[in-house]
Parts: C-alpha cells; sequence; structure tokens
C-alpha cells in the first residue's frame, strides 16, 4: 500500500487534517510516533548485545583517537 506525506502549515491545519482523516475512517500514524517506534525497536535489540567493560570500552575509544592506534575492530 502508499503511504501519503503532508505537511501542514500549522497547528490548526494539522488538527483540521487529522480530523478528517479520521471522520473518513481511515488509518494514519504520524512522522513522530514511527520515528520513536523505530528508535525503540532499535533500542530493545541492543539491549540484547552482550555487555562490555568500562575499561574495554575506554580502550576501544582511546584506539579510535589515537593516530598510532592499531586498525578499530
Amino acid at each position: 500500500m502508499d503511504a501519503l506525506l503532508i505537511n501542514p502549515r500549522d497547528e490548526e491545519e494539522m488538527n483540521f487534517m487529522l480530523e478528517f482523516i479520521k471522520r473518513m475512517g481511515l488509518k494514519f500514524r504520524k512522522l513522530d510516533d514511527i520515528e520513536d517506534d523505530l528508535l525503540l525497536s532499535v533500542m530493545e535489540e541492543n539491549r540484547k548485545s552482550p555487555l562490555i567493560t568500562k575499561q574495554s570500552m575506554l580502550n576501544t575509544i582511546d584506539n579510535i583517537l589515537n593516530e598510532d592506534a592499531e586498525e578499530y575492530k
């Protein structure tokens, strides 16, 4: 199914469009809600990754910032 992106000029026009869409019985989602859902899913997926030590993280950052460091892995 195709999607339609509408960019209202102001809050009043946004409310009008939302009310119109509701009265037509159509489904809609705001872009902010979609972005929030995507961010949440990435965060939940990342939560499943193994924990690392603080020192390991600091060493990795130091390697990235240090010009003479070994290649980042």
